[in-house]
């Protein structure tokens, strides 16, 4: 989905709603299975509050992994809302 989202936005020009609306679509798919589709689900729907839809898969992937911390050089990525581990730091 990372990949997807990317070649959505950066080839092919798609505005924020139209890549999450052909993500979710391509998840709706009935032969289509995805890893992790809760957080996908989450990171679209924090996409959709403006935030970046890797930043939220990566910090999400984090959070199912038990870390307890997460370390970043992007100021936007820091500032994403958590309540708890993992704690993000920007470097």
């Amino acid at each position: 989905m990372l990949e997807a989202e990317w070649v959505l936005r950066s080839v092919y020009g798609f505005a924020c709603e139209r890549r999450f609306s052909a993500l979710e679509a391509l998840a709706g798919l009935p032969d289509v299975a995805l890893e992790h589709a809760d957080r996908v689900a989450g990171a679209l729907a924090l996409a959709r509050q403006g935030f970046d839809f890797s930043d939220v898969m990566h910090y999400l992937a984090a959070v199912d992994a038990g870390c307890d911390e997460l370390a970043t050089f992007d100021l936007k990525f820091a500032r994403l809302p958590n309540d708890g581990p993992p704690a993000v730091r920007l470097l």
